[in-house]
């Protein structure tokens, strides 16, 4: 292999597509390997998989070739809103929003924030993939949460949470993972029965 060239990717940066390619400059040309990279490209969603291709053309003598990947990006973000009402809660508001290839870097970053008369909630995460561009995933998240019944039970509670995590891939399927969370209630009872 003489030399891969990446098209197409007008939002996602290089180096995010060339990690899933097992195949590198100078190595002996796979076929099997090169089918095995286009698969893994069309996994991670952010290229439209019907265009995803992996070709090969003659290099700059007959014992080389130079291997063109080429992909069309996809929209990969989200917004969401919802509003409703019910006997319970009243009012309920709810705003999302997600990015599963955050500035290119193919990062995963969510945001949600949702309310009701006697709720709110509001969770952020982020996930590396590929933390340092290793097979390593990395992440974080974070959860804020005030539930108020104190007329209806005698109780209010607020929640902070905030957790990391580590992913390792055992083979190409599996993969073993470690989560800590660290986590304070603060529960409020009535004391007037």
């Amino acid at each position: 292999v003489e030399r891969i060239d990446i098209q197409g990717n007008t939002q996602t940066l290089d180096r995010v597509i060339s990690r899933e390619i097992r195949v590198a400059e100078g190595d002996a040309f796979n076929r099997v390997l090169l089918d095995n990279a286009r698969n893994r490209i069309r996994a991670l969603r952010f290229f439209n998989p019907d265009t995803v291709a992996i070709t090969n053309e003659e290099g700059s003598t007959e014992d080389r070739t130079v291997v063109k990947v080429s992909v069309e990006e996809q929209a990969t973000g989200e917004l969401a809103f919802s509003a409703g009402f019910s006997s319970a809660d009243a009012f309920l508001f709810s705003v999302s929003a997600s990015q599963s290839n955050f500035r290119g870097r193919g990062q995963f970053l969510s945001a949600r924030m949702q309310t009701t008369s006697r709720q709110q909630d509001i969770e952020f995460r982020f996930t590396e993939p590929k933390f340092q561009d290793r097979n390593l995933a990395v992440g974080l998240d974070l959860f804020l949460a005030q539930t108020d019944f104190f007329r209806e039970a005698g109780f209010q509670n607020s929640i902070i949470s905030a957790g990391g995590r580590l992913l390792f891939p055992l083979s190409n399927t599996d993969q073993i993972g470690l989560r800590y969370n660290l986590r304070s209630d603060n529960l409020e009872l009535d004391n007037n029965p």
